[in-house]
């Protein structure tokens, strides 16, 4: 990653940052990571010029790293560090603010992190080129200023940038390449500069044809876009001025998202005002701003940025979290190298130590022929589960670990003479270990878990213990080694014995649960429950993210990222015995969600070339209801911004006044507004109503600006957000709407569209010209659908939304698509009804809700795992257990209304108990199955209906998941014949109000605010219980 230290202390160094608010201005970034691996000073400045006053805050620290951001550290002041100082990291990609040859003459290393914004930084080079190619900066301008003649006569060329060049100064590197990464795919051509005339051997475009490689001169003539992408230095500061510029197209356009000092901007101020090239982007100027006298500021066909190629929060939290590795993986004293020196009693945790490449063995515990044989026909657990696995992931290990150069080392069992005389007394006791291979019939080892003759290290032993009946002590100490990776059988006998035996000796050790097996899962996880207070318990897929992330010392002063394992994942693996199951969702004070204020103007100038009149601010109340308001574009555009312009009465926001008077909630009365914050990512213009963009929002406190503890969407955010911190997953989450089509007859009754059944095609003929404009207007919105299928009632269709692994974007589609579905219903004269239940002798209305889920930074399915008996991984199954064990309180969530529960039950294919089964459609959590790979995918929730409020619904399901997995929750047995039934599901809407009102998990989730007005709320419904026929008159009267 960077160069860096190799001389810090690292129990606990001292640490200042010496202009924290630099990098985070906003106040949103989380350093517990880096405050647990030093003792770290945050100095809440933007910068610091004077030479004395940082000597005297570092020295008065007594600190031993010093961190910056993009601030000049003085030569006068680096000279007044006290001896203390070992490391300056600077929290970016150029350290040219360092004065490196100096401080490295006093004893002091310096580093970087380069590669934090790569693909931040590469986006930006790409939104300056597609603005550049639509001339959207001109444009908005004009229409900003009242000039509207480009609706006629378009005065600024725009054009595709399919087949246009790019040209990359300093494109063989990270970021250039990241820019390439993106512009390929779009069809653009990429030119690179470099001395060599060629790419670094390996490079991954060493051999496209779209790339080529040629001089800076020719790069500057061909290119259509010049992106700078190379860092400052002496070589190449104002390496580009008049010169270089004129050698460029006139209608080509200069990009620097690098240094401002690259360029030289008088000269190219000059260029610039004579209109040598069409344009140029300056994200980074040579003084940040410039000076108010400054002639950038004045010329129309340079567009500056306030440097925010680094800015967003995801950028920056990354940009912390690699500041942490840097610190946890800076190397000791020379003579305090070792990982025990890094242990502080008492804080230190298994868990601070990943694997490091230069310092761990693998070891393969006994996996040989004549003890794993494999019987494909039996379904004894070891034969189908266990082994199998193993051999698998010993593979899987066995080849990183020969790639990444790792010491391997064999055990295995051989007797030392054929009659073997020399086996153990509890081997020879055993009865089936009594008689070893020999040297005559010696021991055979697995295809693909074969020795290597020369490189691996094989030990013969004659006992379960691999320590005593082998040197492997003595031989690790020889090698340096120590961390050791523990792998094969049996759990419970030869692995469990070697990981007590290793930790004693102070090895580090990582056993790999899946590459372990036993005769049985018992016997496993009673393995595994023995090695919990000596080991480290990673999946292989675990292993394999340390090993790829961790490229350890590769060189005098140079150090690389290390990724550690989440802590909650080892945390998980170690059950429900010790974790912490408690599930720590943000409070609403402290949530605080990355606002791009930088582009508002530009996006509400945009919506107005769009057509668009009014934005439509939005919420979801507690009772569902969908509140907004319309604000005039010109209003916002005046007021350039789209932040606290809009307010609504905080009583709303607990579902009032809809049915009923304000309840008794804390601090809850009429009096109180709060304002709504959009969110720029859910913005759309609404297709049935083109004059309008509708943008979905969070309710915040007048006055404090925080969070309201009442805004569902607000929770779900937090709760999405806990989910990446407490328990590392992502979800992912796909939605089936359906609903039922009714019109009126000739004598004014209603009645469905037609009498189809289910997949029947006639409702598909019927209302193609209907499904193809509700397809079409989903389409426009970006919400992607999967499948439209006729249901089983008259007039019934069910359109499934495409999964998504961004939860809150998933339930923003649900309600753009339901209220897509209603108006498209409405210009075909009929009506679109999603009430449950319309019909006591038909089936009603779902919204089934689909969730599986990724560890953060994996794009694999973790809640898949072929090889455990039930196809789900233990994450899955924790998680289902989590939904199951609230399963009574969440139905008044998920099934809100009197008119809910007229559509579950026995035959209803909504289940009637608490249980679960694979493809089941009687039971409320079915496991769905890939047909071809018969592997468990997801988990659909179908006791769930669009009278719930889909943000909150979401929140409390995902919590009671995540509960399970933090707890590490055991999945009941799946519903079978020869089981009997779960508890029966409650059979009424106040059934379920009163087992929330006993589930102090999910009222804690939801707070004493929302959890008072909801109830309330929901028990003013179930009092004011209606006949279904009034239910269905007045759904369909509500047009």
């Amino acid at each position: 990653m960077a160069a860096a230290a190799t001389r810090i202390l690292m129990r606990r160094p001292t640490a200042i940052f010496l202009n924290a608010s630099r990098l985070d201005y906003d106040k949103a970034l989380d350093f517990s990571r880096l405050q647990r691996i030093t003792d770290l000073t945050i100095n809440s400045v933007d910068a610091m010029t004077d030479s004395d006053e940082i000597a005297n805050l570092v020295n008065s620290s007594k600190a031993e790293i010093i961190i910056t951001k993009e601030m000049e550290v003085p030569l006068s002041a680096v000279q007044k560090f006290s001896s203390n100082v070992k490391l300056m990291c600077e929290a970016g990609t150029g350290y040219n603010n360092i004065p490196i040859a100096d401080a490295r003459t006093r004893g002091i290393d310096v580093c970087n992190i380069p590669t934090y914004s790569t693909e931040s930084v590469a986006h930006m080079v790409i939104t300056y080129i597609m603005n550049f190619s639509a001339a959207i900066f001109q444009q908005a301008k004009m229409l900003h200023e009242g000039n509207q003649s480009n609706f006629k006569v378009f005065q600024h060329p725009i054009y595709e940038i399919t087949n246009k060049k790019l040209g990359l100064i300093g494109g063989s590197g990270t970021i250039g390449t990241a820019v390439a990464d993106v512009a390929l795919p779009l069809g653009m051509e990429v030119l690179i500069s470099s001395r060599s005339g060629r790419l670094p051997k390996g490079h991954k475009y060493e051999n496209n044809d779209r790339v080529k490689v040629v001089p800076l001169d020719e790069l500057l003539s061909l290119s259509d876009f010049v992106s700078i992408n190379c860092p400052l230095n002496s070589e190449t500061r104002h390496s580009i001025g008049e010169r270089e510029i004129r050698l460029m197209k006139p209608t080509a356009f200069l990009i620097n998202t690098a240094r401002g000092a690259i360029i030289n901007e008088a000269e190219l101020i000059n260029c610039m005002q004579n209109k040598v090239i069409a344009g140029a982007g300056l994200d980074t100027q040579e003084v940040e701003p410039p000076a108010a006298d400054s002639e950038l500021w004045t010329l129309d066909n340079v567009f500056l940025t306030p440097h925010i190629g680094w800015r967003r929060l995801e950028t920056r939290q990354r940009l912390v979290a690699a500041q942490s590795e840097v610190m946890a993986m800076a190397s000791p004293e020379k003579n305090s190298s070792s990982l025990q020196s890094r242990v502080a009693p008492g804080v230190s945790s298994r868990y601070d130590f990943p694997l490091r490449l230069s310092s761990m063995a693998l070891l393969i515990i006994d996996i040989q022929d004549e003890l794993t044989e494999v019987d494909l026909t039996s379904n004894e657990y070891k034969h189908s589960t266990g082994f199998p696995r193993m051999i698998h992931n010993t593979k899987r290990l066995l080849e990183s670990a020969r790639m990444n150069k790792i010491q391997v080392i064999f055990t295995y069992l051989q007797a030392l003479t054929d009659d073997c005389r020399d086996v153990s007394l509890d081997y020879k006791l055993s009865g089936d270990l009594s008689n070893l291979p020999g040297p005559s019939n010696p021991a055979k080892f697995l295809p693909g878990i074969t020795p290597i003759a020369g490189e691996d290290i094989c030990l013969s032993k004659t006992s379960c213990s691999v320590f005593q009946s082998t040197k492997l002590e003595y031989i690790l100490r020889n090698l340096q080694v120590e961390q050791l990776l523990v792998v094969g059988q049996l759990t419970d006998q030869c692995v469990e014995s070697a990981v007590r035996d290793a930790a004693d000796l102070g090895f580090f050790v990582t056993v790999v649960d899946d590459a372990c097996a036993a005769n049985s899962a018992d016997s496993h996880e009673k393995g595994m429950h023995g090695m919990r207070g000596f080991s480290r318990r990673l999946t292989t897929d675990q292993v394999l993210l340390e090993i790829i992330a961790n490229d350890t010392v590769t060189g005098k002063g140079e150090i690389t990222t290390l990724l550690t394992a989440n802590r909650f994942e080892q945390q998980f693996a170690l059950g429900a015995n010790t974790a912490d199951c408690s599930i720590k969702i943000p409070e609403p004070s402290q949530y605080v969600r990355h606002k791009e204020k930088g582009f508002e103007t530009a996006l509400l100038r945009s919506l107005r070339v769009a057509g668009v009149k009014f934005i439509r601010f939005t919420i979801v109340d507690a009772h569902n209801t969908i509140r907004c308001k319309a604000v005039p574009l010109d209003f916002l555009i005046e007021s350039s911004s789209m932040t606290s312009s809009t307010s609504i009465a905080e009583v709303c926001f607990a579902g009032l006044p809809t049915t009923m008077d304000v309840p008794k909630a804390p601090n809850l009365t009429a009096s109180n507004v709060l304002t709504l914050e959009p969110d720029l990512s859910s913005l759309q213009i609404l297709p049935y109503a083109p004059k309008t963009a509708m943008i979905m929002c969070t309710a915040h406190d007048q006055l404090s600006q925080n969070l309201s503890p009442l805004c569902t969407r607000g929770l779900l955010e937090r709760v999405l957000h806990a989910a990446r911190e407490e328990v590392g997953l992502e979800f992912c989450i796909g939605a089936e709407i359906e609903f039922m089509l009714y019109r009126l007859n000739k004598d004014g009754l209603m009645q469905p569209m037609d009498a189809s059944t289910f997949a029947n095609s006639t409702t598909l003929n019927d209302q193609e010209d209907f499904i193809s404009s509700v397809y079409d207007q989903l389409r426009l919105q970006d919400i992607p659908v999967e499948l439209i299928h006729a249901e089983s009632a008259p007039g019934q269709l069910e359109v499934v939304l495409s999964y998504s692994d961004d939860g809150l974007q998933l339930a923003d589609n649900v309600l753009f698509a339901q209220e897509t579905i209603k108006n498209v219903a409405k210009n075909y004269r009929m009506q679109a009804i999603f009430l449950p239940k319309t019909s006591m002798s038909a089936a009603g209305n779902g919204l089934h809700l689909h969730f599986s889920f990724k560890d953060v930074g994996s794009p694999s399915n973790a809640f898949s795992d072929s090889f455990r008996p039930t196809g789900i991984s233990r994450k899955g199954e924790s998680f289902i257990e989590g939904i199951l064990d609230h399963l009574s309180s969440l139905l008044s969530f998920s099934l809100p209304t009197v008119n809910s529960y007229r559509r579950v039950g026995a035959g209803c294919w909504t289940g009637s108990s608490i249980d679960w089964s694979t493809e089941d459609k009687e039971v409320p959590l079915r496991v769905c199955v890939d047909l071809k790979t018969r592997k468990a995918t997801n988990v659909e929730y179908k006791l769930a209906d669009s009278t719930a409020n889909i943000y909150l619904v979401l929140a409390m399901i995902l919590s009671a998941g995540m509960e399970g997995l933090k707890c590490g929750k055991e999945l009941r047995p799946m519903a079978s014949a020869d089981i009997a039934a779960g508890a029966p599901l409650p059979q009424s809407l106040n059934e379920s109000l009163d087992c929330l009102k006993l589930d102090t998990f999910l009222l804690s989730v939801l707070g004493p605010e929302l959890s008072t007005a909801y109830i309330a709320v929901r028990e003013f419904e179930a009092r004011s219980e209606s006949s279904l026929a009034e239910e269905v008159h007045k759904a369909f009267g509500n047009r």
